[in-house]
């Protein structure tokens, strides 16, 4: 069972891979149509982000008339899963306004073929659809045309023209204006410019106008060939009238000759396709190891050509049959060739197979089987086909199938291990930053340095923990942005303060300068955007001693919908040498300099924020030189903010304004470490909140049994039942519990698997104040539950 599983989660993880990739929209969703995943296409064409996709939330962009057709869709194909692919087209309410979408999905079955997950891909075709109104449009005006120029008589596909160089007026016969320009108004005046205009290529045009000019200037007629803009070939002839020893007039003919080009084309096209056939086929004969063969399937004769002889090894003098030729192959793949030959002459149609081959000399080989029935008055009077030798292809996909589990199996341990790391360090710091939060709030003046410093050491820990596993979500893919509203200034601000102490105690300047055409708002993630500053800040401010740390934030452009950021770092410190500009940007490399190796740091920093750039399509600069400071810095583009955009959660400083207003909501509270569970009970008692706790999940179930909760927070790695199997009690028999996973795990697999039990509410440990109050609101108000008085 736990072999299954660990397949079942290596099967989401590799379709998750592959949908990220996927140059369309991709989504997956379980059996209720619940998304648990969707990729970056998916969210710039749905405009909708990946937690407002998550559940049920991708269906309220859907236009009202078309929401009940798609659910009806989607619930045919859970209920008939076997029936084929999921196909629909419908509308959606994007910020740009109505878009049109098409959706192609697809059931994913078990072994014992039920329904697994739903996965998918999206489509903006607007504009196809637009095309396509248009298309309408056109042929419906072409066909008005047609049936115009059916009605006349006397048209021809040949007009006359004449250019007076004197006066410079064009005349040209109305057959001539048609070819140019099909249907002209009665006012229209022709000009020399205009048989230029109508050449699909510059190039052409350019031709005709030397053309022209040479007529005039040598006397010479000419007769030229283009493209028209339109599709159709034209032949232009000019004839230069000379008076009084210059030409005076050009006169000529244009002429419509697109069917006799197309079909002069159309010939070309098959005579270069008949000599590049003939010329690939001689060489693959030569090189690539094929041979031919015949069966006659009334006679069972069969002929080889000398390249199937060569494949097997045999002399020139063997006669071959059907049963020697199947006698190379094993029993089952003899008998599974016969099967396949018999249902291709009765079917009349090709086959292809891979198989395994023994020749007489003992020699194994891969062979790749072509077969094509030939049919005569309805009957197959022979089976014609190519033979190949593939051994080394086979071996090396072979050897590749097994660099990939090898490479799978590797990664898989690298996950499990970073999150029994995650789980078995944050668990404990958890604890310690919980405990240091309670002691901020009430303390005594001679007790705050202490705790600062205690706080500062524990936040420290959990960033080099982050480091790691930010390190790793970006290795593997799995980390993506997540844009919202920021302010830079408020970025700047705040990055700045939080170094401001540690700059103050080394007596240096600590500076942010954000230039005044920055608009107030971007579309950005601050999480990422904050990470990337801070670590250049620490960086700086840790490697100078004496000046100055400045941050620049200018606009480089700015227009309507897009704008592009520089960002700098600039310290006056002990300066990087040049031969370490490359690697200081690599994993757990440090400057190994006399000077610097006091400064402590596991080498990740500067790793994590160039991968940070670089998925923003951005890329960092450095400048420096021993003793002359070091300058980092990026451009990055950021959309601009919408009007209707998702207000922030509520901040830390809202924190105090909820205290003891919470105890109308009964939680559960299930954690089997102690000091957490007590950290947990402190949190909510702080809000007014008199939970019950439970150290594993029998001890919560028996609670369950006796009394009623609003929600419940699940500790997911417990001895003997763990969080997962908990939750998925929980949602059948308990469903009126709101769940939230409380867990030290917060790697991206966790999410998914969570999802597939419809739970989407996690909170990381260690955690903040502010991140239990917003928790509890959220579910406050899915319940309709009041504050305490």
């Amino acid at each position: 069972m736990a072999k299954q599983h660990s397949m079942d989660e290596q099967y989401v993880k590799h379709i998750l891979e592959m949908l990220q990739l996927a140059p369309s929209g991709a989504f997956l969703a379980n059996t209720d149509g619940n998304y648990f995943f969707v990729n970056e296409e998916w969210e710039r064409i749905s405009g909708l982000s990946f937690d407002q996709s998550l559940g049920m939330g991708w269906t309220n962009i859907i236009v009202a008339e078309d929401l009940p057709r798609v659910k009806a869709i989607i619930q045919d194909a859970i209920e008939h899963p076997g029936e084929g692919a999921i196909d629909y087209e419908y509308r959606i309410q994007h910020q740009q306004g109505v878009r049109y979408c098409r959706s192609h999905g697809r059931m994913v079955m078990d072994e014992h073929r039920q329904p697994l997950y739903i996965i998918g891909y999206i489509q903006d075709v607007t504009e196809e659809r637009q095309h396509t109104f248009r298309l309408q449009e056109l042929t419906a005006s072409l066909e008005r045309l047609t049936k115009l120029m059916n009605e006349s008589e006397g048209l021809s596909k040949t007009g006359g023209w004449e250019y007076d160089l004197d006066t410079r007026e064009v005349f040209w016969s109305p057959q001539c204006g048609r070819i140019m320009v099909n249907d002209m108004a009665e006012d229209f005046v022709p000009d020399f410019k205009h048989l230029q205009a109508i050449c699909a290529e510059q190039e052409h045009a350019r031709d005709l106008e030397n053309c022209a000019r040479r007529a005039i200037e040598e006397h010479e007629p000419y007769d030229f060939v283009f493209r028209h803009v339109m599709g159709k070939w034209l032949r232009v002839i000019g004839v230069p009238v000379v008076k009084d020893g210059k030409v005076a007039k050009l006169q000529g003919a244009l002429m419509d000759i697109t069917d006799r080009k197309e079909d002069e084309l159309a010939l070309a096209r098959i005579t270069d396709a008949l000599i590049r056939s003939k010329q690939l086929l001689e060489i693959s004969q030569e090189i690539s190891q094929t041979g031919g063969w015949e069966l006659n399937p009334q006679t069972r004769e069969v002929f080889w050509t000398p390249q199937t002889y060569a494949i097997y090894g045999m002399p020139a003098d063997y006669v071959p049959t059907l049963d020697d030729s199947l006698s190379y192959f094993s029993e089952s793949d003899a008998e599974y060739i016969l099967t396949t030959l018999d249902q291709a002459i009765r079917e009349q149609r090709t086959f292809i197979l891979e198989l395994r081959t023994v020749t007489p000399g003992n020699e194994k080989k891969w062979v790749r089987v072509i077969g094509v029935p030939l049919v005569k008055d309805g009957q197959v009077t022979l089976v014609q086909g190519a033979i190949m030798d593939i051994t080394a292809k086979k071996e090396d996909e072979l050897e590749l199938i097994k660099a990939k589990n090898t490479a799978e199996a590797a990664a898989l341990a690298k996950t499990e291990f970073l999150s029994v790391m995650s789980h078995e360090i944050r668990t404990p710091l958890n604890g310690i930053i919980g405990t240091t939060t309670l002691l901020q709030l009430n303390h005594t003046p001679e007790q705050k340095e202490e705790i600062d410093n205690l706080s500062f050491s524990a936040n420290h820990l959990l960033q080099l923990i982050n480091d790691i596993l930010d390190l790793h979500k970006i290795e593997s893919g799995n980390l993506a942005l997540r844009p919202t509203e920021v302010s830079l200034f408020e970025l700047a601000r705040d990055v700045t303060n939080q170094f401001r102490s540690l700059a103050e105690l080394k007596h240096i300047r600590l500076e942010s300068v954000v230039h005044t055409n920055v608009p107030q708002k971007i579309m950005g993630d601050p999480v990422r955007l904050n990470q990337i500053l801070n670590n250049l800040v620490s960086n700086a401010v840790k490697y100078t001693d004496q000046g100055a740390v400045t941050i620049t934030i200018r606009a480089l452009s700015v227009t309507d919908k897009r704008i592009e950021i520089h960002f700098s770092v600039k310290d006056t410190g002990i300066g990087i040498p040049p031969e370490y500009h490359e690697t200081i940007f690599e994993s757990f490399k440090q400057v190994q300099q006399a000077s610097s190796r006091k400064h402590a740091g596991t080498g990740l920093g500067l790793a994590i924020t160039k991968k940070l750039i670089e998925l923003h399509n951005g890329s960092i600069t450095l400048k420096s030189d021993i003793g002359e400071g070091t300058e980092f810095s990026f451009n990055l583009k950021f959309d601009q903010p919408m009007y209707n955009h998702k207000p922030a959660e509520p901040s830390s400083s809202l924190v105090a304004a909820y205290r003891k207003k919470l105890g109308s909501l009964k939680v559960l509270f299930v954690e089997d470490n102690a000091v957490n569970a007590a950290v947990g009970k402190r949190h909510l008692e702080y809000f007014g909140i008199t939970g019950d706790f439970a150290v594993d999940a029998e001890e919560a179930l028996e609670l369950l049994k006796h009394n009623s909760y609003h929600m419940a927070f699940v500790d997911l790695h417990m001895p003997g039942m763990d969080g997962y199997a908990l939750s998925e009690a929980l949602r059948n028999e308990y469903p009126d519990v709101y769940i939230v996973i409380f867990t030290a795990d917060i790697l991206n697999d966790v999410r998914v698997r969570l999802a597939k039990l419809n739970i989407f509410d996690i909170m990381s440990k260690p955690f903040k104040l502010e991140d239990m109050l917003n928790t509890l609101l959220r579910v406050m108000q899915v319940k309709s539950i009041g504050l305490t008085p």
